[in-house]
């Protein structure tokens, strides 16, 4: 099980650090989530690989993205 709690306040997606969900050939995205404050995404990692990735984030924001990640689980 993966986990993702977003502690990031007051962000916009204009800023960048989205969270886009591949599929699983890597090719295209299928579900984009904006970082929200007290929002939790599970994963469940038990079955399958969940190809993802971060956008870049616009560097001149002062606000900071920030997340708690942990993975529970065998590796």
């Amino acid at each position: 099980m993966g986990i993702a709690l977003n502690i990031t306040e007051d962000w916009d997606h204009n800023y960048g650090g989205l969270t886009h969900i591949l599929d699983h050939n890597r090719k295209k995205v299928i579900d984009t989530l904006t970082p929200t404050f007290g929002e939790l995404f599970l994963f469940d990692t038990s079955q399958t690989q969940i190809p993802h990735l971060v956008s870049m984030i616009n560097v001149n924001q002062k606000n900071k993205r920030m997340s708690v990640i942990a993975r529970y689980g065998k590796a």
